[in-house]
């Protein structure tokens, strides 16, 4: 389970943002996983890296150094083990320099042999990002351009059948970048949507997260599971299953990027959990 907050200016100056982005990875805590860094060709690229036998190589959200984004998050709901891996959508898509609609046209015929889950694409030019957007579930089965001129909220719903933690979060997300809207700023503006996605005050009851369990026996689906789940920050240390690493991407009017990683350290301590934190700065250069 995931949770992503995104806002595009591309009217931004250049001690404005053009991009702010943050993502909570919400995971089992024992899966393998390679922190982020550089890779593929030329060092181009940049993510965590699933290190999960048969899912090596995938990630749920990336970048490269020309501006392209990617990022997956699954829809809540069975979870069949022998459909095919989702996390190549977007390291695939950040190594290529397909147009976002041909990338997806590729695989939307196929969509139903991946679990649910929603892909956002983000390509980057000198007149600013695009928002593109897929889902192969079936209440929605749409993709699009997502509106560019407010904040876009997704966890693992229907797009427009929110969790409250997305109704809960997203206001609050614009009002951190709203308070710290320069690159002056940016220690502080970090700082605000650390302290947002880190939050782990119950949002429950919540109807659609518990229609969406509905009566299945997965351990996922424990009411107290489904209580801890309802944060903004998932933890959950008896199935030791949670938030493992936050993500924020911060990109200037300039074309400056900040791509900074907050990862939970295992073994996991309940009373004082404690955390990596790995940045990267570099320049922009559009495609």
């Amino acid at each position: 389970m995931c949770l992503l907050f995104l806002l595009v200016n591309n009217n931004a100056k250049a001690d404005e943002y053009k991009l702010v982005l943050v993502n909570n990875r919400d995971e089992y805590w024992n899966r393998p996983t390679k922190l982020a860094d550089f890779w593929g060709k030329d060092l181009n690229c940049i993510s965590g890296l699933d290190d999960e036998p048969g899912r090596e190589g995938g990630t749920w959200l990336g970048m490269n150094k020309n501006g392209r984004i990617g990022i997956l998050l699954n829809i809540f709901g069975e979870m069949d083990p022998n459909k095919k891996g989702r996390g190549f959508f977007v390291s695939d898509f950040l190594s290529s320099t397909e147009d976002p609609t041909d990338y997806i046209s590729k695989f939307s015929s196929d969509k139903s042999s991946y679990n649910g889950f929603h892909l956002i694409l983000l390509d980057h030019s000198k007149s600013g990002y695009n928002v593109n957007y897929f889902t192969n579930f079936d209440e929605d089965n749409l993709s699009k351009r997502l509106n560019r001129e407010e904040s876009i909220g997704i966890s693992n719903s229907p797009y427009h059948k929110p969790w409250q933690k997305v109704l809960n979060g997203q206001p609050r997300f614009q009002s951190v970048i709203n308070q710290y809207p320069r690159t002056r700023d940016k220690d502080q503006l970090i700082d605000g949507l650390f302290n947002l996605m880190l939050d782990k005050t119950q949002l429950y009851p919540d109807p659609v997260l518990i229609k969406m369990s509905g009566q299945k026996s997965d351990k996922l689906c424990d009411e107290s599971v489904l209580k801890q789940r309802s944060a903004l920050c998932v933890c959950c240390p008896t199935i030791e299953y949670g938030t493992r690493t936050t993500t924020i991407i911060l990109v200037s009017g300039s074309g400056e990027c900040n791509y900074i990683e907050k990862t939970l350290v295992l073994p996991f301590n309940p009373d004082d959990p404690q955390y990596i934190t790995k940045s990267h700065q570099f320049n922009l250069t559009p495609e």
